[in-house]
């Protein structure tokens, strides 16, 4: 078991831009997570919510269903996504701004308008808070495939690229 590193996920002083990583990382509870196989590709038959999309990756290629650690917030829920308190949390603005305005530590460094990229990954962070409370130094957890969809839908990629896991 790897130990806990606090801190982790604030970026750096000064920065206004986090990593190049546009989900959020795998976490160390979460064991139970079913390894999923190229069967996952180009299809969403693994969806259970019925959120998901087509992912790149096989690691990407997991449900919100599938989360341990969100099996209490989704009793009667659908899909993450449909919880009130993921709309909030991780899709208004205000909340997002208040987030990145948190994890900075220089007063003034943030510019109107965020970023649609650093509305991402502050989504991103968020849900993986919201999720699974702290999680330490180097500890990464996959983000469901229905949730990008969702914060991907919400601050697109003028580009329409992204980058999705990467096991760092």
């Amino acid at each position: 078991m790897d130990t806990i590193r606090p801190y982790n996920f604030e970026p750096l002083r000064g920065t206004g831009e986090v990593s190049e990583s546009e989900s959020s990382a795998s976490e160390d509870g979460d064991r139970s997570l079913p390894v999923p196989d190229t069967e996952r590709l180009e299809n969403t038959d693994w969806c259970t919510c019925g959120s998901c999309v087509v992912m790149p990756s096989v690691a990407e290629c997991i449900c919100c269903k599938e989360v341990d650690a969100l099996s209490w917030r989704l009793h009667g829920v659908r899909c993450a996504t449909a919880h009130d308190s993921f709309q909030v949390v991780c899709l208004h603005y205000e909340v997002l701004r208040t987030a990145v305005g948190a994890m900075d530590v220089s007063p003034g460094s943030i510019t109107e308008p965020l970023t649609a990229r650093l509305l991402r990954l502050t989504a991103y962070r968020q849900f993986t808070h919201w999720t699974h409370e702290s999680l330490g130094s180097g500890v990464r957890v996959v983000i469901p495939s229905c949730v990008v969809s969702a914060v991907r839908n919400a601050f697109p990629e003028e580009s329409g690229h992204y980058v999705g896991f990467r096991d760092v």
